[in-house]
């Protein structure tokens, strides 16, 4: 049986005395990919800052793979496989594509090339800086960053945010590409309910900073009422991004 990716145990974590996560408990596998869906201040991003050693844990355990990184600095659990996208993007305004792709990679599979077979335009802006960028092109160049420190586990904070519709699609589709062609493990927080469950295998329902629901995304998203009741979907309805027509499969979103 393959050993769990990540373990997460009992997490109580917070900003100073504040706790907003409380007793949260959840695996992934390798290769998984997992929704983490919620209303808005649930705790959702705090958890990927948490995993990320950016908020303080009063207690608990998170394991990735062998490592214990509840309490190490952000750069060991770089070092132990983790990146994040947050939803600022942090892209440098002086430094071109190629060098964002470049000056902090890691060895292994994702490099330049292979992140520029991934995301296209980004290869035709390579020598544009991030000023230059669009903000769909800025979020690209986000997640290509973070794969060339080529992780085991990949957090992505609302990558879809504040995009334009036809981007959202054009971003989404590269996502879909990244979960369902590479096995490459991810967390993926999205607004877009229906999309991050048609990308993901398993979804992890949050509630004041608790689990109230972990399991196949595909049943979540056939049971519209649950679905309704623990998300609010209905207000999604409402939203002006459409993202259904993205063909989103996760047969091989996950590997044994």
């Amino acid at each position: 049986m393959t050993a769990d990716l990540l373990i997460v145990d009992r997490l109580r974590a917070g900003y100073g005395a504040a706790v907003v996560l409380d007793e949260l408990s959840f695996r992934m596998r390798p290769g998984e990919a997992l929704a983490v869906l919620g209303r808005n201040g649930v705790g959702k991003s705090t958890l990927l800052r948490c995993l990320m050693g950016q908020v303080r844990v009063h207690d608990g355990s998170v394991r990735l793979g062998q490592a214990e990184i509840a309490r190490v600095a952000p750069q060991a659990r770089v070092r132990a496989g983790l990146a994040f996208v947050p939803q600022e993007r942090e892209i440098f305004r002086s430094l071109t594509v190629d060098e964002h792709l470049t000056f902090a990679a890691r060895p292994g599979p994702w490099t330049r090339d292979s992140v520029y077979g991934l995301f296209p335009r980004l290869r035709e802006r390579r020598r544009n800086t991030g000023t230059q960028l669009s903000g769909g092109e800025q979020q690209m160049l986000a997640i290509a960053r973070a794969l060339t420190l080529n992780p085991s586990l990949l957090l992505l904070d609302e990558p879809l945010e504040g995009l334009a519709p036809i981007v959202v699609r054009e971003v989404g589709d590269c996502i879909r590409r990244l979960v369902a062609e590479t096995g490459q493990a991810v967390i993926l927080v999205e607004q877009h309910v229906r999309f991050a469950l048609r990308l993901t295998a398993n979804a992890l329902v949050l509630d004041r900073g608790r689990a109230i629901h972990h399991g196949p995304s595909a049943d979540l998203l056939a049971d519209r009422p649950l679905l309704d009741r623990l998300v609010g979907l209905r207000r999604e309805a409402a939203a002006s991004v459409d993202t259904e027509t993205l063909p989103c499969s996760i047969k091989t979103a996950t590997t044994a």
